[in-house]
């Protein structure tokens, strides 16, 4: 299994195909931090949920 924004160009050009095409697996993925007052860490946190929000699918009902 592979993210698709990595493959999506493989199967495109035929380099990769798709084993079961039309089916899909959502996997939850979290993110977990210390609660630690840091600028630098909270600078990640956001660019974490920003990418995530620009990035991933929500996953229907959860």
């Amino acid at each position: 299994m592979m993210p698709e924004d990595l493959v999506g160009s493989a199967i495109s050009a035929g380099s990769l195909i798709e084993i079961a095409p039309g089916h899909h697996l959502d996997v939850p993925l979290y993110w977990h931090r210390w609660r630690l007052a840091s600028p630098a860490l909270e600078a990640v946190t956001q660019a974490v949920r920003t990418a995530a929000k620009v990035s991933l699918h929500p996953i229907p009902g959860a």
